[in-house]
């Protein structure tokens, strides 16, 4: 547990800051899930600011999340983080990325059902005589509305880091894998949306935009210059046994939300259907000792305690 006095939920006494956050870090010591959570944040620390982060955990509700799940108390942070999220970056860290080509190919991945919810333009399709429904993995789609937008900021990786190179057009499967997506289940169409946009926007993600997704990895930002991205999991190669010591998938980044019109070049493509269903726990534990490393998640969780506890 937190070295600091755990502070029990559903007494009358007011509970003071230290005390708030030690309740959410003994809450999240008590999970798996919430441990990686906890590394996460660690890692993440110099990219945040960690006021305005503990800000954000000691307003947790005790009330609220006492007798929630697992998943749906790493829900309720999610929804308070993102809700912060602007606020909880330092003015200009999140900083954009020079190595990256100006022309270069971003690529992000999303369900079939999201995609035609905000992208395609279906009156276009019935009138063009197109089919509303691809038929095999790597058919395009063109049937896009232009003035659509993408959300504020995206998940994207960079094309050329698919392997094998075709992972990305026509295999749901081999990309929900590569780029990590633990949260895309069983028997899910899935699309890739791949933008040249002129001089994109580009921002190393942190545990903030992450969560609840338990196989983000959390880049130490010490590391050199060029390797300010975030690195995906591989989720076959974490399933394999025994674990990999490299279970790298590519290279990832947040892009600044743009307008689909204003890409410099556009391609959607369906990927087909998802056959496995990856959002198991039976590899958590092997995801967080890969995380911890030589570290101890009791230390980790102090640590935090102890940054986040300055007002």
């Amino acid at each position: 547990m937190a070295s600091a006095t755990k502070a029990k939920a559903g007494g009358k006494k007011t509970l003071t800051r230290g005390q708030r956050l030690a309740y959410v870090i003994d809450r999240l010591l008590a999970s798996t899930r919430g441990q990686i959570f906890l590394v996460n944040a660690l890692r993440a620390l110099p990219l945040l600011k960690p006021s305005a982060l503990g800000d954000a955990l000691s307003s947790v509700d005790s009330a609220v999340v006492k007798g929630m799940t697992e998943g749906s108390f790493l829900e309720y942070l999610r929804g308070i983080l993102q809700d912060r999220v602007y606020g909880l970056h330092l003015a200009n860290e999140r900083r954009v990325f020079p190595e990256f080509s100006p022309d270069g190919w971003i690529v992000n991945i999303c369900t079939y059902s999201a995609f035609r919810y905000h992208y395609m333009n279906v009156p276009a399709s019935i009138s063009g005589h197109a089919s509303l429904r691809p038929i095999a993995p790597g058919d395009l789609i063109s049937s896009v509305e232009s003035n659509s937008r993408t959300r504020d900021y995206f998940w994207a990786a960079p094309c050329m880091d698919s392997n094998p190179p075709h992972a990305i057009k026509n295999n749901a499967e081999r990309a929900r894998n590569l780029i990590g997506l633990v949260h895309y289940g069983l028997d899910q169409e899935l699309i890739a949306l791949a933008f040249q946009v002129n001089a994109p926007i580009l921002y190393r993600p942190t545990i903030v935009e992450a969560n609840p997704n338990s196989r983000f990895r959390q880049i130490d930002p010490e590391h050199p210059f060029e390797d300010r991205w975030g690195r995906t999991v591989d989720l076959e190669m974490l399933a394999s046994i025994p674990t990999p010591k490299d279970i790298g998938g590519v290279r990832e980044i947040l892009s600044g939300g743009i307008r689909i019109g204003d890409a410099l070049q556009l391609e959607c493509r369906y990927l087909g259907q998802t056959e496995s269903d990856q959002s198991t726990t039976t590899t958590d534990k092997a995801f967080l000792e890969h995380l911890l490393g030589v570290e101890n998640i009791i230390d980790v969780a102090d640590k935090i305690l102890k940054v986040l506890s300055k007002p």
